[in-house]
């Protein structure tokens, strides 16, 4: 699953493009991408403080062709991608980086880093150094390395005789462009969402005196530490 060194100089702290969106408060806009097995999902954002709602767009598909016995993304798609970055002033993107519920990187993380380099190498354009792309996990998984650079999450073993990573493994994740950014937009401006979390909080706690659930905690974003340097996520990817 190697990532090309054009890619690799252009993937940025998921910091750097939320600054370059405070930067260009009034005028720019975040792209976020799902790229899936056939089509890549779009949705783009504004700044939160405008409370604007998230834009969809419609699906570019991933269309294939074969070039030097290699498959490569279809020009169609690159130039597709092109017009909304420059139609819609993009000044970042946001990447679902589909990691496996175990923290592995298997088959969704190859297509999105397989996809990504496709575009880099058919378009100076699109992902620039005045507009990143940042790999965004859902799931929140975070990097644990010790001093030599290892990764626990290789050192776990199994009781299994029988591995199907196709069925229990490599599973795509069914995550929509507009999660990604409501998902990254509360990690980022938090402050935007205490209010709106203090008073769900607060009647979530009068339900739960109710029921016995444990209301949840408000926005916490320490876990956001470990993706600000781009090559610690990458590094479960790269071997």
């Amino acid at each position: 699953m190697a990532m090309k060194k054009a890619l690799s100089k252009l993937l940025a702290a998921p910091s750097k493009i939320a600054h370059n969106l405070d930067w260009r408060k009034v005028s720019g806009s975040i792209l976020s991408l799902n790229i899936g097995r056939y089509a890549i999902d779009l949705a783009l954002a504004s700044h939160p403080v405008l409370d604007e709602e998230v834009q969809h767009l419609p699906a570019i598909n991933l269309k294939m062709r074969v070039e030097d016995n290699h498959k490569v993304l279809d020009r169609s798609a690159v130039q597709a991608l092109a017009k909304v970055v420059q139609e819609h002033n993009v000044c970042g993107m946001v990447v679902s980086w589909p990691v496996q519920k175990e923290g592995w990187c298997g088959a969704p993380c190859g297509r999105v880093l397989h996809t990504l380099d496709q575009i880099t190498e058919q378009s100076t354009n699109i992902i620039t150094s005045n507009r990143p792309v940042c790999l965004w996990d859902n799931e929140h998984h975070e990097v644990e390395e010790d001093s030599w650079g290892r990764n626990a999450v290789y050192s776990q073993t199994s009781d299994k005789t029988v591995h199907l990573a196709s069925e229990e493994q490599y599973q795509d994740h069914n995550t929509v462009a507009a999660d990604v950014w409501n998902d990254f937009c509360r990690s980022h401006w938090p402050e935007l969402y205490e209010e709106d979390a203090k008073d769900g909080q607060a009647s979530y706690e009068a339900e739960s005196a109710m029921y016995g659930k444990r209301p949840p905690s408000l926005v916490n974003t320490a876990w956001l530490d470990s993706y600000e340097n781009p090559s610690a996520y990458m590094t479960q990817a790269t071997l």
